[in-house]
């Protein structure tokens, strides 16, 4: 077939037959599982066809014997469905009707489009008007300056931006040490590699009670980037450090603005914030701080309560308007709005806490340790993610599935509060 413009389908064996038998292409006894759709199959130049495993997170490609060669492994994802442009231009895959396109030869991933800036650009930008009005103010990378967005300050300020490498322990004693002689650091770290410098934000950081910003990027699912960059662990491993804050923007704006909120600080505060885009809320001009350790009620409802961390403020608005249920954007993890949560409890016949995060040790968990230091009862439903990793996949479909879409909130919450008790339960 060559390099004509013609697209070969490959699902299920019969199609990898037909295939076969149009386009010179036949199988080797290498496949597995009969060329099956959770087999194998990649297809060199459009004539012989080569075993490899795909990747579907870092789509890499690699080249062998001769001519260009795309591999792939599937791994252990299941059925799928193989798209390919016979003249090796582009590939798309779909898995669990999530698609993945990028070009063979440069390896580049097509990503939508969208006017929403993304969490990381929101920080990059924010750091950079924080530093043209603190000269103070440096920023530490760990080999990650587009990914966290630093990028942006370093084409600003070359001489402020210290990219250490792949060596989130070096960057946060590095930054400690710049704390100590009187700058302010932001140490833009994601939020699973921070688990890499534990010791030293003890040690190096808390110990010394150092000002400085972490800004955690790619808190809470990650999708496309895997289980091992999803953030599932930095409320519940920070909350415990003395003179560590942990601040949950619930959007771009609140993003900004406690990012200066953090900046204003004379302890380390770090700032969770998720990857990829925002809600489309607009980010206003300005170095605005919010009050620090505040939380706001942004929905007066009745009977229950909704304590949201973070991005899930928005779905849980839309199962407050299906419950009747208050809502509150909590803002903070730590310091905990004591005496919001407080009267929030007094007012309301049950609470339910809401983290994008790990469950255990979590804000959920601040709560709890709240009301019980107050001598406070009151039936709480903590929801978040459980005793288990994430997987790879689209994020708004990993949140349903792991119930913290507004569909799986509003069910969790019917369950534990059925009919007999505070929620009227639908049919």
């Amino acid at each position: 077939m060559g390099a004509g413009n013609a697209t070969m389908v490959i699902d299920e064996t019969a199609d990898i037959e037909e295939a076969a038998r149009n386009t010179r292409i036949s199988k080797t006894n290498d496949y597995g599982s009969g060329c099956s759709a959770d087999g194998n199959v990649v297809v060199k130049n459009g004539e012989v066809p080569v075993v490899e495993p795909f990747d579907l997170e870092s789509s890499q490609m690699a080249t062998k014997r001769v001519d260009i060669q795309p591999y792939f492994q599937l791994g252990r994802i299941g059925r799928f469905k193989l798209t390919a442009s016979m003249h090796i231009k582009e590939w798309s895959v779909t898995v669990n009707s999530m698609p993945v396109q990028f070009d063979v030869v440069t390896g580049a991933q097509a990503k939508p489009k969208t006017n929403i800036p993304s969490y990381t650009k929101v920080f990059g930008e924010s750091v950079v008007q924080e530093a043209e009005a603190d000269e103070r103010v440096v920023a530490i990378t760990a080999a990650m300056p587009g990914g966290t967005g630093l990028d942006i300050f370093e084409k600003r300020f070359p001489d402020r931006c210290f990219d250490v490498g792949i060596a989130e322990q070096h960057a946060v004693t590095m930054a400690a040490g710049m704390a100590c002689e009187g700058l302010r650091p932001v140490c833009a770290i994601y939020s699973t590699f921070l688990q890499r410098a534990y010791d030293q934000l003890i040690h190096d950081v808390a110990l010394q009670k150092l000002p400085m910003v972490l800004a955690l990027d790619r808190a809470g699912i990650v999708g496309a980037d895997g289980a091992t960059h999803a953030g599932l662990f930095d409320i519940a491993f920070l909350r415990c450090v003395p003179h560590v804050s942990v601040a949950c923007p619930a959007d771009e704006d609140e993003c900004r603005k406690l990012l200066t909120t953090a900046y204003q600080q004379d302890h380390a505060v770090a700032v969770r914030y998720p990857r990829g885009a925002g809600v489309g809320r607009s980010v206003e001009p300005g170095l605005q701080a919010l009050p620090f350790a505040t939380g706001e009620v942004r929905r007066q409802g009745t009977q229950i309560a909704i304590l949201a961390f973070g991005t899930l403020l928005y779905p849980a608005l839309e199962v407050g308007e299906a419950l009747g249920a208050t809502v509150a954007n909590m803002r903070w993890a730590k310091p905990l709005d004591e005496a919001l949560v407080l009267q929030l409890a007094r007012e309301h016949q049950a609470l339910a806490t809401l983290e994008e995060g790990a469950i255990a040790g979590g804000a959920g968990s601040a709560v709890l340790e709240c009301l019980a230091l107050n001598g406070v009862s009151v039936p709480v439903l903590q929801l978040g993610l459980g005793d288990a990793l994430t997987d790879h996949g689209d994020p708004a479909k990993l949140l349903a599935e792991y119930g913290l879409d507004a569909h799986g909130i509003e069910q969790s919450i019917r369950r534990r509060f059925p009919q007999d008790n505070t929620i009227p339960l639908r049919a």
